[in-house]
């Protein structure tokens, strides 16, 4: 029965894509990075230039859900990736949180999006490193991160820097699962909550419907996407399943490739401004933990 539905739910996504009858293929490497490429992966896609390097792109469905693509061209110079916290602490509860827009515009970060997931105390629960600063670093890693080294060379997997100190443990930030590797999507949860062999516990069958949703993935050829999917009442839960995510992942060409924290902390930020769908009540965005952060240095 779970083979047939993700089959299903697959199809349907790339039948549904505007302008789109099915996935594109995979980019090549070697092909010039602009806002042309970007659109190569969605044809009909409304997409522009943010800047050399850096294009932002939206995939409208006949379904109820849009898709927000910024894709970063990681050998582009003038950039540099880093988390940002709720407030710029680790610890202090709901009142440390902080809306994404906030996070943005405080830092001047020229583009963002939401990042690991959050606790009743704390701002993370991942591997977290700013500037080479570890400030949290779980052991054993439950989940995946994402690693980011001083050349932006990007690690996707459940790395530690006291497990695997041969990595550049520039920047990181938490998140999972890891749902993409060497370009196969997957996504199995087990009896207990788990998903992809990595700690979540959550209901079962939770995960499997329709949310917005957010999600991180790198190309062979340097490029990093940004996805972040929402319904257009997103207080309804409009979204994506996981397996109507996984063609869109396929069709930017993803290679290694996590999920973030999702539902009402979905967000994208670009150039002070929330492109994403807000919830009425969160017109900034929902107060989160932590954040990933594009910026121009």
């Amino acid at each position: 029965m779970r083979k047939r539905l993700r089959g299903r739910s697959a199809l349907i996504l790339a039948l549904v894509l505007s302008g789109s009858s099915g996935c594109a293929s995979a980019p090549r490497v070697g092909d010039a990075f602009d806002h042309v490429f970007l659109e190569s992966r969605s044809p009909g896609a409304k997409t522009r230039a943010i800047r050399p390097g850096v294009s932002y792109s939206v995939w409208n469905t006949t379904s109820s859900s849009v898709v927000h693509v910024l894709a970063v061209d990681l050998s582009a110079e003038g950039l540099s990736l880093r988390p940002v916290l709720g407030h710029d602490v680790v610890g202090g509860g709901p009142e440390k949180r902080e809306p994404l827009l906030s996070m943005a515009q405080r830092t001047g970060a020229l583009a963002m999006i939401n990042a690991d997931y959050f606790t009743e105390t704390d701002n993370i629960e991942g591997l977290t490193v700013i500037d080479g600063k570890v400030l949290l670093d779980p052991d054993p890693p439950g989940r995946s991160s994402v690693v980011i080294g001083k050349d932006r060379r990007v690690w996707v997997g459940k790395n530690s820097p006291r497990r695997n100190p041969e990595l550049d443990y520039e920047q990181a930030v938490g998140g999972g699962p890891k749902i993409v590797e060497n370009g196969i999507f997957r996504w199995d949860v087990d009896e207990q909550g788990g998903i992809n062999g990595e700690a979540f516990k959550v209901p079962k069958g939770r995960w499997d419907q329709r949310h917005s949703l957010t999600a991180l993935c790198v190309d062979r050829r340097r490029i990093m996407f940004w996805v972040v999917v929402h319904g257009d009442k997103p207080a309804h839960g409009a979204g994506m399943t996981p397996w109507e995510l996984a063609p869109v992942l396929k069709s930017l060409g993803c290679w290694e490739g996590i999920r973030l924290d999702g539902g009402r902390s979905s967000g994208m930020v670009i150039r002070g401004r929330l492109v994403s769908a807000s919830f009425a009540e969160l017109p900034e965005g929902r107060p989160v933990g932590c954040a990933l952060g594009l910026f121009e240095r």
